[in-house]
């Protein structure tokens, strides 16, 4: 299972869940569909201040939803 099935899976279980995705390989981007709203992707390599970027943003939402 990948990292994008895996986090459908736990949304469809836990709708509230917001979720970071880390990876390298760019085909992964356009899996997230519509997914994009409670789901970040952070592609690698990264640095601290991306990283604190997508952590910062995502959970923001999910404050607000």
């Amino acid at each position: 299972m990948s990292g994008i099935q895996l986090v459908r899976e736990l949304l469809e279980r836990r709708p509230f869940l917001a979720a970071i995705v880390m990876s390298g390989y760019t085909e992964d981007l356009p899996r997230l569909g519509e997914l994009e709203d409670r789901v970040a992707l952070l592609p690698k390599p990264f640095t601290p201040n991306e990283a604190r970027e997508k952590v910062g943003r995502i959970f923001g939402r999910a404050a607000s939803s």
